[in-house]
């Protein structure tokens, strides 16, 4: 389910965080750079897990601050097909269920991939089955992941993947 993926990157470094280590001010700016987007072909950035420098950094005149040639581990989110998760319902329609795990919620389950014997029931908003269980908004199930898409989330930068 998590992946460490390194990545290496120009990161800028603000004047403001010079009183720091270098790689704790590098792992905070790639933090605010990479977490929470998609990288394509990698996953979803949860976190910066270690960041060290390649090259000495490079300063700015006109703003002071500076660029580092870094290499980074990234934790990512990247489930496997076939792989079980437990996730929350957090919306339900006739198309199916969104769910998530927490820090990720577009896992989309269409009704397609729903048992068989399951039904909507467009007055309570919630799936039925044959045995009268209930899927609804806030229910805790176990899904079994069968294809993994992510789809990217911002704009493309000139030197960014996500």
């Amino acid at each position: 389910m998590f992946v460490l993926a390194v990545v290496r990157d120009a990161v800028r470094v603000s004047p403001a965080a010079f009183g720091k280590a270098p790689s704790d001010a590098l792992r905070d700016e790639v933090d605010a750079r990479y977490g929470g987007r998609v990288l394509s072909d990698v996953g979803f950035v949860v976190c910066c897990e270690t960041a060290k420098t390649v090259s000495d950094g490079l300063v700015h005149a006109l703003d002071g601050g500076a660029t580092y040639q870094a290499e980074f581990r990234l934790l990512v989110f990247r489930p496997f097909v076939g792989e079980v998760i437990k996730c929350t319902v957090e919306f339900v329609d006739e198309n199916g269920l969104r769910c998530s795990v927490g820090f990720f919620s577009q896992i989309r389950i269409p009704a397609k991939y729903l048992p068989s014997s399951c039904t909507f029931d467009p007055a309570r908003r919630l799936y039925l089955d044959a045995k009268q269980r209930k899927i609804q908004t806030g229910d805790s199930i176990l899904v079994r992941v069968a294809s993994v898409k992510f789809t990217r989330l911002s704009k493309r930068k000139r030197g960014l993947q996500a």
